[in-house]
């Protein structure tokens, strides 16, 4: 009994698989792996890394910024003014339009002492052009 071994030639594999192979190689299957393979340029991964930098360093001085703008923004009351001691504690000046002279010497001729003294501190403006200008000054809206 002869045993007969068959001869490969360079074309041929001595793969196990040999027919798959062949018919993968006749039909040329669709191959996923060559469609997913995606050619990036030069420096790509370290400009999306600064991209992502960027956005994310943004992000988070936009938040810290909207939280401090928030504290250092409080809004800040003044203490009303209640009496006219408050008016003699503070310094603050009052201010009355022409013709009210005869007014202001009533309260200089007072009683109490807290309107004397702020009868002391109270200024008649002279003219009214002057009232008009300053008026606006001391109501800030």
């Amino acid at each position: 009994m002869t045993l007969r071994v068959p001869i490969l030639n360079h074309q041929q594999s001595s793969n196990s698989n040999y027919k798959i192979l062949e018919f993968v190689r006749k039909f040329k299957i669709f191959s996923f792996s060559r469609v997913l393979r995606i050619r990036f340029p030069f420096g790509f991964s370290s400009r999306m890394v600064f991209l992502l930098w960027c956005v994310c360093g943004g992000l988070l001085q936009h938040f810290l910024e909207c939280n401090i703008l928030d504290i250092l923004l409080q809004t800040n009351y003044e203490k009303a003014v209640d009496t006219a001691q408050d008016i003699l504690d503070r310094s603050l000046t009052v201010i009355y339009p022409p013709g009210y002279e005869s007014a202001l010497e009533i309260l200089k001729n007072s009683p109490s002492a807290v309107t004397r003294q702020l009868a002391e501190r109270t200024v008649v403006a002279k003219v009214i052009l002057n009232f008009v200008e300053i008026f606006p000054l001391l109501i800030k809206i």
